[in-house]
């Protein structure tokens, strides 16, 4: 799910090939100029005559956007050599706005792994080679991600400024690009409101986003609106109400993305409601998932500060003096993080961005009639490359659905096994060695692996025995980590259960996650999907259809 996130964001920000197919050789580029994006690693194969081809001919600008186009394929390391390679091919075709989109490309992948800082530098750089640049919609692209930096940043004045002329812009171009563009401005520009506490401006604003992403058919902005109204129904003290709207959102989130940051925000405002209602039992349970998604995630967010005001005091008036211990330094480290952050990327936007924009204001006026001119040529082709990427999209999403189904049926069909007891290492061959195996043993046929919060330590402390040699005998008999038998164990127990056990094909994915022994949904979903490569809401829906 994450790279169908990451794909989203750049089938709506991709610009260049938009604007640069009218100066190449429709033969020589072929159909790679057609696609947004490379999607596997079978494209990139596909593609290697050509690049050879263009490495002998100096085709730079081919060579750049042929490996800034991968840059959704791999893990973070690779993805970032990827776009070093294409900034240094755009470097040598000296084109600036090919050099621009280099860095702006690289500055989202930062800003999706949520290290603002090298963002920023990335935006910034983009920004100056794109000062003179004829591709409106690279330039507000540019403009949007400076923005959002801001409005995280707490510089919401500006940041509402630069979100209002990329409404304005975006809003007046006909395309499909420029419509998820105009929605992505509405929304940031949310943020901003948000920071600022101006809530009356928030609310409105987002009843136009929910507006029009129900008019553009945009369910993944109006579901996110929707967490965004029930914050509005909790101000206005309707807290039964905000519960409700934002477990609608929530849903479609927790089913279609991996965003913990809307995820957190959306167990914070159900748990901050509860609170009020005096449910503390429930208020208490969606706390600790927004604690364990930022022990999991690290991100600082002002947003869950009051939750751990919240929870330092009700465990001093309990006398809990521990658990009101580990919250406040929770909160401390909370606070460190946005402090650290903070100190060095706020003062950035103002040298680098603020005083730069001013100088080019005039300049910018004085283009504006040329561009109008253009304007019309560029909404026919956009549309045109509008409607290629949904028929990319359609096919993938079918090809998608035929892969999960045969991983389904695949899991029905063979039982889930653990791999057998094999041959122990030399080095603990004795009889410390046996007695282990027979405690593991034991510890499975108990299924004392459903356990919560199971660590190494723990279990050699049950099994009372060195960590040491629990460990090293789980990876020579089981091949692998700890953490990964202990993950396999609880997915073949829940596989096999929902297989045998009809009534546990009523279970909610959390209630299955909390009887496999995981603390909250996403981790679940994470080890179910690891291991069998499909979602477990995918298997637990499959599993319920084939037995209605």
């Amino acid at each position: 799910m994450v790279a169908k996130k990451i794909l989203f964001l750049t089938l709506i920000f991709s610009t260049h090939f938009v604007f640069s197919q009218k100066d190449a050789d429709i033969n020589k580029i072929s159909n790679f100029d057609k696609k947004f994006s490379l999607t596997d690693l079978k494209e990139v194969y596909e593609l290697s005559d050509r690049f050879e081809k263009a490495k002998k001919e100096k085709d730079y600008e081919f060579l750049s956007d042929y490996y800034r186009l991968q840059w959704t394929l791999y893990d973070k390391e690779k993805n970032l050599i990827v776009l070093d390679s294409s900034l240094y091919y755009a470097k040598l075709s000296k084109k600036e706005d090919l050099i621009g989109e280099a860095y702006l490309t690289k500055g989202r992948l930062f800003y999706i792994e949520k290290d603002h800082t090298d963002a920023l530098n990335n935006y910034l750089i983009a920004d100056k080679y794109l000062e003179n640049s004829k591709n409106s919609l690279l330039k507000y692209s540019t403009l949007l991600h400076i923005a959002s930096i801001k409005a995280y940043l707490n510089e919401s004045e500006e940041a509402i400024d630069l979100f209002s002329k990329c409404i304005t812009y975006f809003k007046s171009q006909n395309d499909y690009k420029s419509e998820r563009l105009y929605l992505l401005s509405l929304s940031g520009i949310n943020m901003a409101y948000y920071r600022i506490d101006n809530y009356k401006k928030l609310f409105e604003n987002n009843r136009l986003l929910l507006k029009e992403s129900e008019r553009l058919k945009d369910q993944q902005f109006f579901n996110y609106s929707l967490i965004v109204l029930g914050y509005e129904r909790y101000m206005a003290g309707e807290y039964n109400s905000c519960i409700e709207t934002v477990e609608k959102g929530l849903e479609y989130i927790l089913e279609n993305t991996e965003d913990f940051t809307w995820i957190g925000i959306s167990y914070y405002h159900i748990g901050r409601s509860y609170w009020k209602l005096d449910e503390k039992k429930k208020a208490l349970n969606y706390f600790n998932k927004v604690d364990s998604l930022f022990n999991e995630y690290q991100y600082a967010d002002k947003t869950f500060r009051p939750m751990y005001e919240i929870l330092i005091n009700h465990h001093k008036s309990l006398g809990q003096q521990s658990e009101q211990l580990y919250y406040v330094n929770q909160l401390l480290k909370l606070d460190s993080i946005n402090t650290a952050h903070f100190e060095y990327i706020s003062p950035k936007i103002h040298k680098e961005y603020d005083t730069n924009k001013l100088i080019l204001e005039k300049q910018q006026l004085e283009t504006n009639y040329k561009k109008q001119s253009r304007s019309y040529q560029y909404v026919i082709i956009i549309g045109a490359l509008g409607l290629i990427f949904l028929i990319i999209w359609s096919v993938r999403l079918i090809q998608q659905k035929r892969s999960f189904k045969e991983k389904y049926d695949l899991l029905i069909n063979i039982p889930a096994t653990i791999q057998p007891i094999g041959k122990v290492s030399f080095e603990i061959a004795n009889e410390t060695s046996r007695e282990i195996l027979e405690k593991l043993q034991r510890f499975e046929e108990r299924k004392n692996f459903l356990q919560s919060n199971l660590t190494l330590n723990k279990l050699a402390s049950q099994l009372k025995t060195n960590s040491s040699y629990l460990s090293k005998t789980i990876n020579d008999i089981k091949g692998k980590t700890f953490t990964n038998y202990l993950n396999e164990l609880k997915i073949n127990y829940i596989i096999q259960l929902l297989k045998e056990e009809s009534k546990y094909r009523s279970y909610t994915i959390d209630a299955i996650a909390e009887l496999a022994g995981y603390n909250t949904r996403q981790s679940f979903s994470k080890a179910f999907y690891d291991q069998t490569g499909i979602r477990p809401s995918y298997f637990l829906k499959e599993i319920q259809k084939e037995n209605k």
